[in-house]
Parts: structure tokens; C-alpha cells; sequence
């Protein structure tokens, strides 16, 4: 009995889709179409093209391999273009920061400010103190060193609101800043993914995360697949330096809670390969460092 098709669609030769290259237009069949499914004579063309088709995959392999171009495994005839690694995340350190204590009750603190690049994006974290006019035209002098001009920063995220980290955000107008929970552009403000949840997914390697303590809404950013580093931790003054791991003294005082301060801290070694600090240079996280704050 002959099928019953509602509309007829023409089969394109099987000789469309092999590679001009490698199927001479005379090697494979006569170039027919068939658009009449159903009765002896389609039958006997299906198997004949299949047979076609049996005999030119094997005259192809048997090719490849004497060429020596055969791909072995699922897909032996045919080259497999696989898709190429995800693109690196970059964090270079255009300031380290330092923390001095000058004499009694007075010290010099210069923060860390860092440049973080990922999908073609580019991110700020930290803009040292509005006041410090040295320092200021230093950060802006090394941003051009290194090849990024002010509009060209997408974001600016700022771990916490004291002055020596939140000064002249005003020379990246075009970028997202990101504070806290909040999130703004130019004039208009909104609520960031920080308000409901922990995290936020800026990039594919890019999270901010809520790591409160040294003040109750400071972030940290957590940078993944980086170049030569693996996973990269900014943490603002959660850690002040490399030192405080080992002498809570260099970050207790200056705690807004520090019960909270010190969850947040392991919250975050824990997850990382390094850390920049908030007043230091970038440190590696040792084995010793992960089991002193107990991480599983």
C-alpha cells in the first residue's frame, strides 16, 4: 500500500552535503532528485543511493587514512572543529595599598585598586581617596599605561563606603558602580542582585559577593579562570594584608562586627587561589592558611 503524505517534499541529493572538495560531482550517483516516495521504484532508489553512499564513506576513510588525516573515535570520517577553551580572566594590580600608622591615633592608609577584565568588559575595583591628589593622578596615569581610558570602564565596584576606597568614582560617569546593595548609572539608581541574594553574576568569571564585617555592607569580588592565578579573591579591608591572617590585631579594631567579619573572611579564602588584599600586596592562599581557618 502506498503511504499517504500530505505534502510532498523534495530530498535533496545525498551529494549536497558532502564537502565540494572531496565529492566529485560525477563520483556520486547522477545528481537526481527524488520526489516520488512509495512503490517498488522509490524502494529500489533508496537502496541504491544508500549503497552509494556506503561506498563513498569507505573510499573517503580509506583515504584519510592513508593520508593520515582519519580523526579516530564517535567521528571517523568527517573533521571535528571543536569549540575553542573560554577566553581567560584578567586582574592586574594598578595600585597595592598600604596601611601606616603615623603616631598615636593617626595612620596613612592608600588602598588597593585593581582592574579586572573578562568578555571584553572592564571593571574597576576600589578608586582610592578623592582627597589624595598624588595618588589620584598615579591611578589614573597607570590606567592609560595599561591601556584603558576611563570610558571605556564598564563598572566600578566599590567593597565599602570609607573614604580611602570610594574617592573619584566621578571620573568613570559612564560606567555601572556598584555599592553595597545598590547599583547606579549616572543618575538613576536601582537595587542590585545583593539586596535578596548573596551573590551576583556580573561576567561568566566575574561574582560579587556580600562578604559584611569590616562594615556591614561590604563586597567582595571573586574572579574565576584567571591566567596563571585560577580563582582571585578582592576583598577590600575584609583583609587588610597578608599579615592579618596570622595577627588579628591588623583588622579586629577596625571591625564593625567582628564575629561577622571573621565568617566572611573564611567565607572567602576558602573559595579562592589569591587574595588581594585592601592595603597589600596580592598573596597566595597556602594550605596552612586554608586549615587555619578551618576550611572543608
Amino acid at each position: 500500500m502506498t503511504p499517504q503524505v500530505e505534502e510532498k517534499q523534495p530530498i535533496v541529493p545525498v551529494n549536497a552535503f558532502m564537502p565540494a572538495a572531496t565529492v566529485p560531482p560525477t563520483t556520486f550517483g547522477s545528481g537526481e532528485t527524488v520526489t516520488e516516495p512509495g512503490g517498488s521504484d522509490w524502494e529500489n532508489r533508496m537502496r541504491e543511493l544508500s549503497r552509494q553512499l556506503s561506498s563513498l564513506l569507505g573510499t573517503i576513510k580509506k583515504q584519510k587514512e592513508k593520508e593520515g588525516t582519519l580523526t579516530k573515535g564517535v567521528y571517523e570520517v568527517f573533521d571535528v572543529v571543536t569549540a575553542p577553551p573560554p577566553p581567560k580572566a584578567q586582574v592586574v594590580v594598578l595600585r597595592e595599598g598600604m596601611a601606616e600608622h603615623i603616631n598615636y591615633n593617626q595612620y596613612n592608609f592608600i588602598c588597593t585598586i585593581t582592574l579586572v577584565e573578562d568578555e571584553g568588559r572592564k571593571m574597576i575595583v576600589d578608586t582610592g581617596l578623592g582627597t589624595d591628589i598624588s595618588q589620584r593622578t598615579m591611578f589614573l596615569t597607570r590606567l592609560v599605561q595599561v591601556g584603558v581610558l576611563p570610558p571605556l570602564v564598564n563598572y566600578v565596584v566599590t567593597t565599602h563606603g570609607h573614604a580611602d576606597h570610594s574617592g573619584n568614582t566621578n571620573e568613570f560617569p559612564d560606567a555601572i558602580h556598584f555599592q553595597g546593595n545598590i547599583a547606579h548609572h549616572k543618575s538613576k539608581f536601582n537595587f542590585s542582585d545583593l539586596f535578596e541574594k548573596e551573590s551576583q553574576q556580573l561576567t561568566a568569571n566575574v561574582m560579587l559577593l556580600k562578604t559584611p564585617g569590616h562594615t556591614a555592607e561590604d563586597v567582595s569580588v571573586i574572579v574565576t579562570n584567571v591566567e596563571n592565578l585560577g580563582t582571585v579573591g578582592i576583598s577590600g579591608d575584609l583583609f587588610i594584608a597578608e599579615g592579618d591572617i596570622d595577627d588579628s590585631r591588623m583588622w579586629e579594631p577596625l571591625a564593625w562586627n567582628a564575629e561577622v567579619q571573621k565568617q566572611s573572611r573564611r567565607l572567602l579564602l576558602c573559595r579562592v587561589d589569591y587574595i588581594v588584599p585592601g592595603h597589600g600586596k596580592m598573596f597566595r592562599v597556602t594550605p596552612t592558611m586554608r586549615k587555619k581557618m578551618d576550611c572543608r
